[in-house]
């Protein structure tokens, strides 16, 4: 496992965890094992389950119906991780996809709306404190963040910056 990668995981069950491990909640012992391998922000769980708190009923295209278990154990794992759970009873899953996959990778950079950024003024805060855990691509005219110190979802960002220009025009006195 890369350092710098983060650890995506997606459970897809019509049932609860059932998993036990020395007599406790499993979903708790599995997040303490996964704490240990990556640090905070690089795990990133998602469930597509039977829905919260008691299940749901999946309709077969020809009439056939199923009762489907709420996915106790998937769910708490992925509300410790700040990830979205899904219906597995939802008769089309593309949008539930789309969002997983956009909520799968941290945002790394941020492009800037102006050209012309002097580099030496550009400061970032995240959740109104500076941080110096960034650089600036020129290149990209973008603030890069590392992927283990990216911010994370919900994290308000600012960055500030003068860019190259025009100054105005003085005109507050005229001589004589």
């Amino acid at each position: 496992m890369r350092s710098d990668a983060a650890l995506v995981i997606v459970y897809v069950s019509d049932e609860a965890d059932y998993s036990t491990y020395s007599n406790s909640s499993a979903w708790q012992t599995y997040a303490n094992y996964y704490d240990t391998i990556k640090p905070p922000g690089m795990v990133i769980a998602h469930s597509v389950v039977g829905d919260y708190p008691s299940g749901c009923q999946w309709q077969h295209p020809n009439g056939y119906t199923r009762t489907i278990q709420f996915g106790d154990g998937y769910y708490d794992q992925v509300q410790y991780y700040g990830g979205n759970n899904y219906s597995i009873c939802a008769p089309d899953w593309g949008q539930q996809m789309q969002q997983m996959a956009q909520h799968s990778v941290p945002i790394l950079r941020y492009e800037l709306t102006e050209s012309g950024v002097i580099e030496d003024t550009v400061t970032v805060s995240v959740n109104g404190t500076l941080s110096s855990d960034w650089s600036y691509n020129s290149v990209e005219n973008a603030v890069e963040f590392g992927a283990q110190l990216a911010p994370q979802e919900g994290d308000a960002i600012e960055v500030t910056y003068s860019i190259l220009g025009c100054q105005p025009e003085d005109t507050g006195s005229s001589g004589g």
